[in-house]
């Protein structure tokens, strides 16, 4: 089952089967299920919440800084986050306690300008970062390591903003936005198509290739299949890569080769998260 957020901001839960949706009751715009499912953390802002079957928990940042890219560890044990604070581009990467709420951050960790997405490494060793590290040529898809020492870049380009690590932590989906230039965006082959790359940085693979935008990937538990969101560029856009309204995000479902795209739910929102107990 998936997580998705409609346009109204309301989390809901719907099956792969096709199933009926399941309102949680929640809102936020950083959404991320616990290992076991029996959790669910969400960010708005500088509030960070945590519901469990026991109820729910609350922290907010000092100074008003802002959590964004929540991460689970595989353990359940912490979130990783990164907090943007004042002014902008000036962020780092925080842990925190599932069960205190305290939070510390990672030496080595501390020069994220821009960080869209965060993800553990399979083992909880390392964290997964797209967006932009000070020190380093462009943005892409960075991995470090938690006890610190800085970032090494995987994936080099501005055009990775969103991006999942496999159950088994050697593959990274990543939807590829485009190239950017002095003179604005460039959309070259495969841009706003969703790739997959090893973690050693070897050559990425297409996997999507539908019509209109694709993004957003996520995998499911057993590695099996790929969520992400599609769009129809809007008619008569003449930019560069086009243009397309978030509030007819369709959610499909692919194999990681390519195989038996299909999909899930219609014009809604997009993909926030894949319940621990995959695709049934």
């Amino acid at each position: 089952m998936i997580v998705y957020r409609t346009v109204e901001g309301e989390l809901l839960v719907r099956a792969v089967a096709g199933e009926d949706d399941q309102i949680l009751g929640l809102s936020g715009v950083e959404v991320a299920w616990s290992p076991d499912a029996d959790s669910i953390a969400t960010a708005s802002g500088s509030r960070l919440d945590i519901t469990d079957p026991s109820g729910s928990r609350s922290h907010s940042m000092e100074d008003g800084s802002v959590l964004t890219a929540l991460s689970w560890s595989p353990d359940g044990a912490t979130l990783a986050a990164v907090e943007l604070l004042d002014p902008p581009q000036n962020g780092r990467v925080v842990l925190i306690d599932t069960n205190s709420l305290n939070v510390r951050s990672v030496p080595g960790l501390d020069e994220v300008l821009i960080g869209t997405k965060l993800d553990w490494s399979s083992d909880g060793t390392q964290l997964v970062l797209s967006g932009f590290i000070r020190g380093h040529r462009g943005g892409g898809i960075f991995i470090g390591d938690i006890t610190g020492g800085g970032f090494r870049q995987i994936v080099q380009g501005t055009g990775y903003e969103s991006f999942d690590v496999s159950p088994t932590g050697d593959r990274i989906a990543y939807a590829v936005v485009g190239e950017s230039s002095s003179d604005g965006p460039i959309c070259t082959d495969g841009a706003w198509k969703v790739h997959v790359v090893g973690t050693d940085g070897d050559e990425p693979t297409r996997v999507t290739s539908g019509e209109g935008f694709e993004s957003s990937p996520v995998w499911s538990p057993d590695g099996e299949w790929l969520a992400f969101g599609r769009d129809r560029p809007l008619e008569g856009d003449s930019g560069p890569c086009g243009a397309f309204s978030w509030d007819s995000l369709s959610i499909w479902a692919t194999r990681p080769d390519g195989a038996d795209p299909h999909l899930l739910v219609e014009g809604t929102g997009d993909v926030r998260a894949w319940l621990p107990e995959g695709l049934s």
